[in-house]
């Protein structure tokens, strides 16, 4: 009987970690990648921090970092990225640990991005956000629209799910690892290659009464198996 017990709620975890890690599992298939760009080949190799900013119109849920890597070639140094929110013109809090992209680990290429997943899956509210990104060089080159870096000219695109963000501007700063606090010239959404992420919106709360109605019709199912019948008089 006690083994049985143990058994019933052992199945009863195990299928509970299992819904909630196929439900995390979906969502990171139907993420999408925030920028695009269609250039191969960048055409700046700034060491400092680059920022690309967007504003949260509704509740997002970011799954993977990524950073920019021409010509698709792989990384020979090591390059980061991270995710702030904004809190001032120049100034910005820290939400993720630093993603670095090295040659031995340098992540899932996708397009001519290179992506991490985060340890945790992270919830964006309304505001305004900015992904950072650095270590490039000679070798690793960002992408920079602004003339005086010449040709080739990166062509970024933004995906913005539908409405859920907007893209809203661009910095950069001398620190590395800082907060890139200096807009850049045309604060243009889509000055540089460098920093990316991925995104889905926040399910609706029908998604969570599915989730839930599941979890309960198991636990009811082997309650009503294990319920002991009574004998006949």
């Amino acid at each position: 009987m006690r083994c049985d017990n143990f058994t019933s709620k052992l199945f009863k975890y195990v299928f509970g970690i299992t819904t909630i890690g196929l439900f995390v599992f979906a969502g990171q298939v139907n993420a999408v990648k925030a920028y695009s760009n269609a250039t191969p080949l960048g055409n700046q190799g700034y060491s400092g921090s680059l920022g690309l900013e967007f504003m949260v119109n509704s509740p997002i849920i970011v799954y993977s970092l990524g950073v920019y890597d021409s010509d698709a070639k792989g990384i020979s140094g090591t390059l980061n990225s991270r995710l702030w929110e904004r809190t001032g013109p120049s100034t910005g809090t820290a939400l993720t640990p630093a993603l670095s992209f090295t040659s031995g680990d340098p992540g899932s290429l996708d397009g001519n991005y290179r992506f991490k997943d985060l340890i945790v899956p992270l919830l964006l509210t309304p505001g305004t956000y900015v992904v950072s990104s650095w270590g490039y060089n000679s070798v690793d080159l960002n992408g920079n629209t602004n003339p005086a870096n010449g040709a080739p000219f990166p062509v970024i695109t933004g995906e913005t799910g539908g409405g859920l963000v907007t893209y809203s501007g661009s910095s950069y700063g001398p620190v590395a690892t800082a907060f890139p606090g200096i807009t850049s010239s045309d604060n243009d959404p889509f000055h540089y290659a460098a920093g990316n992420f991925t995104f889905t919106a926040v399910p609706e709360p029908k998604t969570y009464l599915i989730l839930g109605s599941l979890l309960g019709l198991t636990v009811f199912a082997l309650s009503a198996r294990k319920r002991p019948r009574k004998q006949p008089k």
